[in-house]
């Protein structure tokens, strides 16, 4: 019984320490944790929740003996916090919005194309269709089988009778021709 009691007290009076080190450690360090968040990160509240979550993972890990309280500890939990953050960000796509930054042409942005380029991109359609249809016979399905309908090189040889060397040569003619065309439009 009195082994439990002193395994109680000796529990009871490490919490104790370890919540003054704690302390300690928050007071000593806690401007300066600060100013090493708002070096790297621009969003006051962030810091100031990015320094809460430090402290919060430190008392999260418990008493041990083996701890060593320092500033040092303290930073090397901050840095993991901050990774995590931009793991998180980067991860879940979030961007930094200032709305300071926006000006009158980013108002008046519109993120549908405008009416001229979708005719341009309508016509150069229609003229790479016309030019896909100038093409042999062979060469055009060889094209359409690998290009449209995603058949591997050997899949569009097997599925017309052709060498892989003979589609390989096909592909390499059908994109010059057409590139030519389409450099012609431009």
């Amino acid at each position: 019984m009195e082994d439990n009691q002193q395994a109680v007290m000796t529990n009871t009076q490490t919490g104790v320490r370890w919540n003054e080190n704690v302390q300690a450690l928050y007071d000593d360090c806690y401007k300066s944790l600060l100013s090493f968040f708002h070096r790297r990160i621009a969003e006051e509240d962030d810091a100031q929740d990015l320094a809460q979550q430090v402290f919060a993972r430190l008392i999260q890990a418990g008493p041990r003996q083996d701890m060593d309280f320092c500033p040092a500890l303290v930073f090397h939990i901050a840095n993991c916090v901050l990774r995590d953050r931009f793991k998180w960000r980067k991860s879940n796509r979030i961007a930094r919005y200032d709305p300071f930054e926006e000006t009158h042409e980013n108002l008046l942005f519109c993120e549908q194309p405008q009416q001229d380029r979708i005719l341009e991109a309508r016509q150069r359609l229609t003229a790479v269709y016309e030019e896909i249809e100038k093409l042999p016979a062979t060469r055009k399905q060889v094209f359409l089988l690998h290009r449209v309908r995603d058949f591997s090189q050997r899949e569009v040889a097997d599925h017309l009778g052709l060498s892989v060397r003979s589609v390989e040569k096909h592909m390499v003619k059908a994109v010059l021709h057409l590139s030519r065309a389409l450099d012609d439009l431009s």
